[in-house]
C-alpha cells in the first residue's frame, strides 16, 4: 500500500484528476486509474504544523486527508519507518 504524503507547510492543490505540491505537478506512474474525486476539502490546502498529508495508493477509494473527516494527521500518529522498496521494479531496495 503505497501512501503520498507532504510535509508541513507544503501547499496541496488537485485539478482534475492530478496532484500538485507547492505548484509542481507530482508524476505518480503507480496510480492504476485516474483520480476521479478531490474529496470535499478546499484547495489549495496548506498543511499544519507538525501534520501530513496523506493519500492511499486508491485514489477513488481511498479515505485520507481529501477528506473533512479525516483531514490531515498528527505527526504524534503515525508510526512506523519505510526502509524497503518494492516499486517501481527500478528502484527496488532498501531505503536509506
Amino acid at each position: 500500500y503505497e501512501i503520498s504524503c507532504s510535509l508541513v507547510g507544503s501547499e496541496m492543490c488537485i485539478e482534475t484528476d492530478s496532484l500538485y505540491i507547492n505548484g509542481e505537478l507530482v508524476k505518480e506512474d503507480y496510480i492504476k486509474a485516474p483520480m476521479d474525486t478531490k474529496g470535499n476539502i478546499e484547495y489549495p490546502y496548506t498543511v499544519p504544523e507538525n501534520s501530513y498529508f496523506v493519500m492511499g495508493d486508491n485514489r477513488n477509494a481511498s479515505s485520507d486527508s481529501r477528506r473533512k473527516s479525516v483531514g490531515a494527521i498528527p505527526k504524534e500518529n503515525l508510526m512506523g519507518k519505510v526502509v524497503f522498496r518494492l516499486y517501481p521494479f527500478s528502484s527496488i531496495g532498501f531505503i536509506k
